[in-house]
């Protein structure tokens, strides 16, 4: 039995293995929430950029610019390193 499941996941240099298809596939998760989320954000955004309130706290308008930016980066470059590393592996 052992030696069934190490021939499943023993593959040679430039060999298909299923970890580096799964690393591809959360990439492309990650590219795909990452554009589902990103309106929703801006739409939170908006809102509290719009608000009366905004004023009674120091800094907060700011940092509410700017997160839009970050969360969109942080999808965006864990599909891309998500991605290489998948790419990378099946190469060899």
């Amino acid at each position: 039995m052992w030696r069934r499941i190490k021939a499943v996941f023993r593959v040679e240099v430039g060999g298909i293995n299923i970890g580096n298809i799964l690393m591809l596939g959360i990439g492309m998760i990650f590219i795909a929430v990452g554009f589902i989320v990103y309106p929703i954000v801006l739409d939170g955004i908006v809102e509290v950029l719009n608000s009366d309130s905004i004023d009674i706290y120091t800094g907060l308008e700011p940092v509410a610019k700017v997160v839009p930016l970050i969360v969109l980066i942080g999808f965006v470059s864990a599909g891309v390193v998500t991605g290489f590393f998948g790419v990378k592996n099946i190469m060899g």
